[in-house]
């Protein structure tokens, strides 16, 4: 399969999970992703990483001393999804 219908269905994937809002089945979901795609993947996920962390930890500091101003936004929006704030 091309990278690019992998990472459609990757992403339609997290998009139901992170629906769940299940922190530990979505990390879960996303080490094994990484796993089995590679470096690639790991950097196509990060944001999704970032978010779980936060959710778990409560560490809202994590977005200043971990985050580009670009990418905060991006988490953010991730970290509410999993806290029923709305869809990703």
């Amino acid at each position: 399969m091309e990278p690019r219908p992998v990472k459609k269905i990757t992403l339609d994937f997290l998009r139901w999970i992170i629906g769940e809002r299940d922190a530990a089945a979505i990390r879960s979901a996303v080490d094994e992703i990484i796993r089995c795609g590679g470096t690639e993947f790991q950097w196509f996920l990060k944001p999704v990483l970032d978010a779980v962390e936060i959710v778990v930890t409560g560490d809202t500091g994590l977005y200043h001393t971990r985050l580009q101003p670009e990418e905060r936004v991006i988490v953010a929006r991730i970290v509410r999804s999993i806290g029923g704030g709305g869809p990703v």
